[in-house]
């Protein structure tokens, strides 16, 4: 009876687990779609402004 207890833990214990993991890998996704474009964008710009003022000039 113990045992069977346990196994019925795990069980549960396993779908709870497998939801959560699909909630954050479906939250991680759309973080990567909507924040991944901005952040493309931001490192270009500062990319672009930091050529302006010369900075990988010193690097060349």
């Amino acid at each position: 009876m113990k045992q069977y207890a346990q196994e019925k833990k795990w069980g549960e214990f396993g779908i709870e687990a497998g939801v959560f993991l699909f909630i954050w890998l479906v939250s991680v996704i759309v973080y990567l779609l909507i924040v991944g474009p901005l952040l493309y964008r931001m490192i270009g710009a500062l990319t672009l402004l930091l050529e302006a003022m010369g900075v990988f000039d010193w690097f060349h």
